[in-house]
């Protein structure tokens, strides 16, 4: 045909792949385009390798490489329709805008796509690294563990596309999976301009609840990364069990935090983050001690069988409700900080203090719990430290045991001496107390059953 509409019908083999293209093109003046383009592979990181790149996913292999679109107009600003692709198990359909007219070429997109696990497709850590990975509670941090060193890449970040293309993507999914999290149905904005990249925002579902998020990376120099989440209504079980691997809690809770980090990879950004972040949950349980049963017990005893069962019962499982939860977290240099942490639960009040090492994934946290319906007996300790998904737990009775020994030795002692006539001898000065030495072997019982 004419320079000015010739006719192209070509194809070519890139190994068992192909890529055709069907229309006409312009070389006039001004080139233009109008082509039907297909694309197929067996495996799309091999297609994309066939082309010169270095790209190697943390999955090996990703899947076939589906692609039809129909691209025009003028070849420094081209119109991409209808675009229908499968990019290995992910269906993508669209359309978008290349514009190459400016200082930095632009790329404009609307997309739709089925569910995309993020973590398939990202650069594959360097031998030896780590993607992802799972502070004392009087506010001085815990001592680094040697496994929790490796949990956070070092591999340094690559940013260098911010530099390369300037885009403005909406894109709508099914899910979106990154690592521990899965957006349910997310809906965003991708803007990157000078070097700056901005999630503006992502909404969606996140852990049954409704979630915002705003993110901010400017990739130059050392990168920085700001942002602001806010979850309502989440499923707190999920939360812990999906982020922490944490299965003590449930309810419908409140999260919201503003942080930032700076670092030139993974393991440098978790250990500058810095920020706060606010939760209230409602309406759960917690796992692993049944306070209301304790309190209603301590109203019944009398009986020694009852003091050596009773705290084992108690505090050795089942579970307690709560009606609130909450508190607040500052966060420095990677380490959260609590002291601020409440709950109303059922026959109790609790209140805690703590930190958790980010960077390490360790935690050291105090709580303590006050039986509403006794306020003159002593609280319970319950401490978790050690590694963030499987901490050490002690639940600290030894307070509430004495109690409990004074008590069923004053009833045991009552007992006898309603079984003789007259009234018994008070003490010698000096002398302990009847109930008290009976109540120092009551307690010397339960900790020898304790310990077998």
């Amino acid at each position: 045909g004419s320079l000015s509409a010739l006719a192209v019908d070509a194809i070519a083999k890139t190994g068992p792949g192909s890529v055709s293209a069907v229309g006409t093109v312009s070389i006039d003046e001004t080139p233009r385009v109008d082509l039907a383009l297909e694309a197929a592979h067996p495996e799309l990181v091999q297609f994309i390798q066939a082309w010169g790149l270095d790209y190697r996913p943390a999955a090996s292999t990703l899947g076939p490489l589906r692609l039809a679109a129909r691209i025009s107009g003028p070849t420094n600003n081209l119109s991409i329709a209808d675009i229908d692709a499968g990019l290995g198990q992910v269906n993508l359909l669209g359309s978008a805008t290349y514009d190459s007219t400016a200082v930095r070429p632009r790329l404009t997109a609307k997309l739709e796509t089925s569910e995309i696990l993020i973590d398939l497709f990202l650069p594959r850590e360097a031998e030896g690294g780590a993607r992802g990975g799972r502070a004392s509670a009087g506010g001085g941090a815990v001592n680094s563990a040697p496994a929790g060193r490796d949990r956070w890449s070092a591999d340094p970040f690559d940013f260098g596309v911010l530099d390369a293309i300037d885009t403005d993507i909406d894109l709508t999914a099914r899910a979106l999976t990154w690592g521990e999290y899965r957006f349910v149905d997310p809906r965003m904005t991708l803007v990157a301009k000078d070097g700056t990249a901005r999630l503006a925002p992502l909404t969606g579902k996140l852990f049954g609840g409704d979630v915002r998020l705003e993110l901010t990376l400017v990739g130059a120099g050392v990168p920085t990364l700001t942002a602001r989440v806010l979850i309502d209504n989440a499923d707190l079980e999920q939360a812990l069990r999906d982020s922490a691997e944490i299965d003590r809690l449930t309810g419908l809770a409140i999260i919201e935090g503003s942080f930032t980090a700076r670092g030139r990879s993974q393991a440098e950004m978790i250990r500058s983050l810095a920020g706060t972040a606010n939760f209230s949950a409602r309406d759960g349980i917690v796992r692993g001690v049944d306070l209301r049963a304790l309190s209603d017990r301590l109203k019944e005893l009398d009986q020694i069988t009852d003091f050596l069962d009773l705290i084992g019962q108690t505090t050795g499982g089942g579970q307690t409700r709560y009606s609130t939860l909450g508190g607040s977290f500052q966060i420095e240099r990677g380490v959260a900080r609590t002291s601020d942490l409440a709950a109303q639960l059922d026959a109790a009040t609790a209140t805690g203090r703590g930190v958790i090492d980010l960077a390490n994934r360790l935690i050291d946290m105090a709580t303590v719990a006050r039986l509403t319906e006794h306020p003159n007996s002593p609280s319970i300790g319950l401490d978790l430290k050690g590694p963030l998904d499987s901490p050490d737990r002690d639940i600290r009775t030894r307070d509430l045991e004495a109690f409990l020994g004074q008590r069923v030795g004053d009833t045991v002692l009552r007992r006898l001496l309603r079984s003789r006539d007259g009234a018994p001898a008070p003490p010698q000065p000096g002398q302990p107390r009847q109930s008290d030495v009976l109540g120092d072997v009551l307690q010397d019982v339960l900790r020898r059953a304790r310990e077998r």
